[in-house]
């Protein structure tokens, strides 16, 4: 479980900027960003309310180095509040996972990689 946040339902759009130093061998993996209550253990299920997105490398093998995806949160937060996961302005928590082995990636440092952070950025309409 990664860092944890609040979200705020007002005519405002939030992201999530997920940091984590990735596997030795990221290409071709898949990572699932998964959001649940803080406090909760979040339901994996990437058909689920708690899934926020997913992401993967391509291209040149990467490197072991601090690597920032961002994933737009507001769908995931509207079908957690609507199945009454979640409460509006309730504190927020983050998993993120390598899809196929279920692997969770924690902020200490494995071979599956270490989360070092998940921020949540608001952008206001108003």
């Amino acid at each position: 479980t990664g860092t944890s946040g609040r979200f705020f339902k007002n005519h405002a759009q939030h992201f999530a900027q997920v940091t984590f130093i990735p596997p030795a061998q990221a290409q071709g993996q898949v990572f699932r960003l998964f959001i649940s209550p803080e406090g909760a253990d979040a339901d994996m299920d990437p058909n689920g309310p708690e899934f926020a997105g997913s992401f993967s490398f391509f291209g040149q093998p990467h490197h072991q180095v601090p690597t920032t995806f961002t994933l737009p949160i507001d769908k995931t937060l509207d079908q957690m509040q609507e199945s009454g996961v979640l409460e509006p302005g309730a504190p927020i928590a983050f998993t993120l996972v390598i899809a196929g082995s279920g692997t969770v990636i924690t902020s200490e440092r494995t071979d599956a990689g270490q989360l070092q952070s998940v921020d949540v950025q608001v952008l206001s309409s108003s």
